[in-house]
């Protein structure tokens, strides 16, 4: 999800990680080794709204690509459904007003460490819905955070979007400047990976970006294939560098409308849920 503009958009072996609050998870890599440093697995009672110390719900950024929707962070929108995952909720109202839920991890220091890797992964299910859905699993640059650089210099990582209930989703990188640029902004570096059929009818996947500091690549995955890679080689030194000198954060969000999947109608069904079964970050030397 772009911030004021409109986005574009062989299975490897498993090395499971040490114990962690919640179901273990394993992490698909062909990297040697894996540690996890960080996870939520929203394993709360149903109707309980997501981790505190975890997550912060944003109500009051105004980043926007034209959507609808107004974040809350009402159980409604967002809360454990009791089995294992979050669900993130978007509902129109008798007036045909929208909500939905934004989170945002609270920790914002996500990076590979010195020459190594860091892998960001969550397994989600989309939500059907339809016309206008635009559910995203995405990181920012930390710099945003911070006033010390705007968007899309600090770096933007979509690690997974779907519209309109497309069989497809999509991965992107964001950076540069707001306009053309090494990103060509507002559409970001992207790659598409196809799906079987409608996104919300294939199941939990897992959308994954490996960020390695010695390649200086975004490497991005669905169930640990490979359907797109882009580093300093295709947007230089100066734009590679200023969006990876710094730490990131992590969002989960379901917009409605925008530039991209374009405004629900009539057809567009309220009450769809983004099924969320956990988030994950780990590193590799």
């Amino acid at each position: 999800l772009v911030v004021g503009l409109a986005g574009v958009l062989a299975a490897a072996p498993l090395s499971l990680l040490a114990s962690f609050t919640g179901q273990p998870h394993a992490v698909g890599t062909t990297a040697p080794t894996w540690t996890e440093v960080w996870s939520d697995s929203f394993n709360g009672s149903a109707g309980q709204l997501p981790s505190s110390t975890n997550w912060f719900h944003d109500v009051g950024y105004g980043w926007t690509a034209g959507e609808v929707e107004t974040y809350t962070s009402t159980a409604a929108n967002s809360s454990m459904d009791g089995a294992g995952h979050l669900r993130i909720t978007p509902i129109r109202d008798k007036r045909g007003k929208w909500t939905s839920a934004r989170l945002e991890s609270v920790r914002s220091d996500f990076a590979p460490p010195a020459g190594g890797k860091v892998k960001i992964s969550a397994r989600r299910q989309v939500p059907g819905g339809g016309q206008g859905y635009w559910p995203a699993f995405w990181a920012m640059g930390n710099t945003l955070r911070t006033g010390a650089q705007a968007w899309p210099a600090n770096g933007e990582l979509d690690l997974m979007e779907n519209v309109n209930n497309q069989a497809q989703t999509s991965g992107a990188f964001h950076c540069g400047t707001e306009t053309g640029g090494p990103c060509d902004e507002p559409n970001g570096r992207y790659g598409l990976h196809p799906l079987p059929g409608p996104a919300s009818t294939t199941g939990f996947h897992v959308y994954s970006m490996i960020w390695d500091n010695a390649a200086r690549t975004f490497t991005y995955q669905v169930d640990d294939v490979t359907y797109f890679i882009v580093g300093a080689a295709q947007v230089g030194d100066a734009a590679w560098n200023a969006a990876t000198s710094h730490g990131y954060f992590l969002l989960l969000n379901v917009a409605i409308g925008g530039g991209w999947p374009g405004q629900p109608n009539k057809t567009t069904k309220s009450g769809q849920s983004m099924l969320i079964d956990y988030v994950q970050v780990a590193t590799s030397p």
